[in-house]
């Protein structure tokens, strides 16, 4: 699963707000960084680069994820972490950043909490997430792709085994609303730190 989410989403979904949101947190000379959710460490390592002075802790939830994260960027501290429960010491970090994955924590507040928890005084939190799909050109485009591939019912029981499901681009889950998401809410791009958007033609549309 890295492998393909590095290989095809990283470089057209995910890699244009991974610069934007490094330039935000560059923005604010962070010393001590938490990254939540950091996946393969497409926001990782952009950070790494324009940051080099920060020392920076990339988790994710996924073993997997950290294998590949710590591979692709080992400058940063990489750790397998539930964003609900923070293995961190109270007020370790001045800043917070987390990349389309507020949307699947279970309990939102709760990692919310955490976050403040793992904050010093005067730190930030900067995150983006998806909102509805139908207000973002791109990913609209890229579901209603994703549905016509995906067309007509699912392959029969191969004998002596368990049901495949039908194959995505990328090697995906098949289209549908996400763990934790509500259903028609992927889309536009939110930002939690405020601020302007990027504009829409830099992630493809």
């Amino acid at each position: 699963m890295p492998d393909a989410y590095e290989q095809y989403l990283v470089p057209v979904v995910f890699r244009p707000f991974a610069e934007d949101l490094a330039a935000r947190a560059t923005a604010l000379h962070p010393g001590r960084v938490l990254e939540l959710a950091a996946g393969t460490g497409a926001l990782t390592s952009i950070l790494l680069t324009a940051a080099p002075s920060a020392e920076v802790t990339a988790t994710d939830l996924n073993e997997a994820m950290v294998a590949f994260g710590s591979a692709r960027a080992p400058g940063a501290a990489w750790r397998r972490a539930d964003a609900q429960r923070l293995p961190f010491p109270d007020g370790g970090f001045d800043l917070v950043v987390c990349q389309f994955g507020v949307m699947f924590f279970p309990d939102r507040v709760a990692a919310f909490t955490e976050v403040r928890r793992v904050l010093a005084p005067s730190g930030r939190f900067l995150f983006n997430t998806w909102g509805p799909i139908g207000t973002h050109g791109f990913e609209s485009a890229l579901q209603a792709g994703l549905d016509r591939a995906c067309e007509g019912p699912p392959p029969p029981v191969p004998p002596g085994g368990a049901r495949r499901s039908r194959p995505t681009p990328g090697g995906g889950p098949p289209p549908g609303p996400r763990r934790g998401t509500p259903s028609g809410t992927r889309g536009r791009f939110v930002w939690g730190a405020g601020g302007r958007r990027p504009p829409t033609s830099r992630p493809g549309t």
